[in-house]
């Protein structure tokens, strides 16, 4: 049975993480990846996506992965949704904007949908039924984690920031000032693969202490403004070893709730937060980047969600199958030598 990809390769920094899943998925479930277009979706495109009804036939599996609702009508641009008998998994990764969802007759178009968000649960089930599924945020951790204990920088800025932590000289002469070792925002590199590469063996995989706060007290114009969630500023830096720091976002938790995953901030306030660094350093267990990677290779590897997708669609890649075989002994040799 043939499985299709399909997703933008044309977003920048901050998806680049999802990039990865999409190509790692292609890859384990021995697929084609298809790129979707990146013009803006016009009234006629989603009007066709809800009018006409796309022939099925279990001979085919097409996913087709979108940032966020929004951006459903660019399937209307695929020539292949409707031409190709097929079932259809629409895997909506900011599954969070949900008043941005499009009319039920263009979601009655999949077979499957797909949300991240758990705390969405009810009401996706109560649109869509079987038809939804819930896979978590993730992290290719087997490839690119790290559990090392040498960690020479002490806090590593991630992402987007409050006003506070956003200048990263300003944050600097903070941490110094109580003998931290700061590093500031990586890098750009433009190549997907290489740029997660980079950040999770050059900055979070030698981090102590990653900083990222809960889009509620650092929004920006593409964020939820009531709903709070984990992104790869999490689940990436867990699965190199390094604990998050920060205001959490405390209603999207529960995949990084292990002792030790959060160093949580009651406030934003940057003297305030470099002090509970300096304490929390101080004290580091050099055992926790392991416990941290454990953890997130039994909750956060991209695997496990795609191992639920092929069950939710009986099938059974042989390379999945593969490296889930590697990831369970990667998981036992872990345990084994706390």
């Amino acid at each position: 049975m043939s499985t299709n990809f399909y997703f933008r390769r044309d977003l920048g920094f901050g998806w680049h993480t999802v990039v990865q899943m999409v190509d790692l998925a292609t890859r384990l479930f021995d697929g084609e990846f298809h790129s979707l277009p990146s013009c803006r979706p016009n009234l006629l495109k989603k009007l066709r996506l809800m009018a006409l009804r796309a022939p099925r036939h279990d001979s085919a599996v097409s996913v087709f992965v979108v940032r966020h609702p929004g951006e459903i009508a660019l399937l209307g641009y695929v020539p292949e949704f409707f031409s190709k008998p097929q079932r259809r998994v629409l895997w909506i990764i900011e599954s969070h904007q949900t008043t941005w969802l499009p009319h039920k007759r263009t979601l009655d178009q999949f077979d499957t949908v797909v949300f991240t968000q758990r705390y969405d649960t009810p009401f996706y089930e109560n649109l869509l039924g079987k038809r939804a599924l819930w896979l978590g945020s993730g992290s290719d951790v087997l490839a690119l984690g790290s559990a090392g204990s040498d960690r020479p920088i002490d806090v590593q800025r991630v992402g987007r920031q409050p006003a506070e932590w956003d200048d990263d000289e300003r944050t600097r002469v903070a941490c110094e000032s109580r003998a931290l070792r700061f590093c500031g925002r990586p890098p750009f590199i433009q190549e997907p693969e290489q740029q997660q590469r980079t950040l999770l063996e050059n900055h979070y995989g030698r981090a102590k202490y990653c900083v990222a706060h809960s889009n509620l007290v650092s929004p920006a114009v593409n964020t939820h403004p009531t709903k709070e969630y984990i992104t790869a500023r999490w689940t990436d830096a867990l699965a190199a070893g390094s604990t998050v720091a920060g205001v959490p976002p405390w209603s999207d938790i529960d995949l990084i709730d292990w002792p030790g995953a959060l160093l949580p901030f009651d406030r934003i306030d940057l003297e305030h937060n470099v002090e509970a660094l300096a304490e929390a350093v101080a004290a580091w267990d050099p055992t926790q980047p392991l416990r941290n990677h454990l953890h997130a290779l039994q909750r956060l590897d991209w695997r496990w969600r795609l191992a639920q997708l092929a069950e939710h669609l009986d099938l059974d890649p042989a390379p999945l199958r593969l490296e889930l075989a590697q990831l369970t002994d990667r998981i036992a040799a872990l345990e084994a030598s706390l």
